[in-house]
């Protein structure tokens, strides 16, 4: 093994005894591991890490030449007193961390202009990290993604996963693989993988108070329910329920549309078509609330007074629309991306027996696509 120039005089020692010091490191950086601790034998480590022995023995030689923990005349490691600044300093020399955000590609419209303020918390967590935002074909199956799974394994730097509306046949197989990631977003039970997301009840019933007062309520979604999706049919039910207004049922409640813009538009058209058309609409993307608006215009179909409309998710595009569209969402996307990110840091240092789970609030901000709640109410400004 020959020493690496620049980097404090540390062992080079292949890319598979790096991971599993990357691995420790983080649970150093992220807590998992306090000052005082051992380290697991030379056996111990190949056995949980999956590396071989000579790996495992060759990650301790480069964790106590990295010199956050050293042996102080033991048989084993122990970590130092000055560990978390010692790792820090010696991750600031290596490669930048590499996280990659997975979406769908049918989603692409509707997140672009949100990931510059994602990106701000990935930052707070992962300093001059490069964060990879890609579009996943999931007519194409599992192949692109995998291929990009075995690149990514021989990059020489930490990588990390973030899976933002993905199926969850392709949330398994990440957790089947192990990989560091986490979802902002809902996970479906007996999917070990941590995740931040919002209640999808309470945003059910936020949305359900603005809408249910005047009769028919649908949601436009895609053909497959996303996530927690499934949950705001429950919200919206309760708030009829206490309204005295008409329960929808879930197949009453969810419009789906095809996977094409040209077919979303020609569904909302023939909805608003129909004589028992909707007075409410929970556009779940940002596109579906714009083809709401445009179809109604067309109809001449004045909203709100007619129509009310309320995207899921905050995004720009609504306060310029016209009208101005009200919107539920997280209270901040640069909190859920530094959440995200504290999550994914300690994912890399390995995952626990129970993944974390964490609900973000929820926000609602009233706009010209609603009625004000109450007679005479001041309606807050369109920002």
């Amino acid at each position: 093994m020959r020493r690496e120039e620049g980097f404090n005089d540390v062992l080079d020692v292949g890319p598979v005894a790096m991971r599993v010091v990357r691995r420790l490191r983080r649970q150093v950086l992220t807590g998992g591991l306090k000052a005082g601790e051992e380290l697991p034998s030379v056996r111990e480590l190949a056995r949980t890490s999956g590396a071989g022995v000579v790996s495992a023995h060759r990650a301790l030689q480069r964790i106590e030449s990295e010199g956050w923990a050293s042996r102080g005349g033991g048989r084993r490691l122990r970590i130092n007193h000055d560990a978390v600044r010692l790792a820090e300093a010696q991750l600031r020399q290596e490669p930048p961390t590499r996280v990659f955000w997975l979406s769908p590609s049918r989603v692409r419209l509707s997140s672009e202009m949100a990931v510059n303020t994602i990106s701000e918390g990935l930052f707070q967590v992962f300093p001059g990290c490069s964060p990879h935002y890609l579009y996943v074909d999931l007519s194409a199956g599992f192949g692109p993604v995998e291929q990009l799974i075995r690149q990514n394994a021989e990059l020489p730097c930490e990588v990390g996963y973030v899976l933002a509306g993905m199926p969850p046949a392709f949330k398994r197989l990440f957790a089947t693989y192990e990989l560091p990631c986490v979802v902002p977003g809902y996970v479906e039970p007996g999917v070990g993988l941590p995740c931040v997301y919002e209640d999808m009840v309470n945003v059910g019933r936020m949305a359900g108070e603005l809408l249910c007062r005047r009769g028919r309520v649908v949601a436009l979604c895609h053909q497959e329910l996303i996530g927690a999706e499934v949950f705001l049919v429950e919200g919206v039910r309760e708030a009829a329920r206490v309204m005295g207004a008409h329960i929808p049922s879930a197949a009453e409640f969810y419009y789906h549309l095809m996977p094409d813009m040209a077919d979303y538009a020609r569904a909302i058209d023939l909805l608003l078509d129909q004589s028992d058309g909707p007075v409410g609409i929970l556009a779940v993307q940002p596109e579906f609330a714009m083809l709401a608006l445009q179809a109604a215009a067309r109809r001449r179909i004045p909203i709100p007074e007619r129509v009310q409309v309320v995207a899921l998710h905050h995004h720009p595009m609504y306060s310029f629309a016209y009208p101005a569209i009200t919107s539920i969402g997280p209270y901040s996307l640069v909190e859920l991306g530094r959440r995200c990110a504290e999550m994914l840091a300690e994912s890399m240092g390995g995952r626990s027996k129970a993944a974390p789970r964490e609900i973000i609030r929820s926000t609602l901000v009233e706009r010209e696509s609603t009625l004000p709640r109450a007679t005479g109410a001041q309606r807050p400004a369109a920002g």
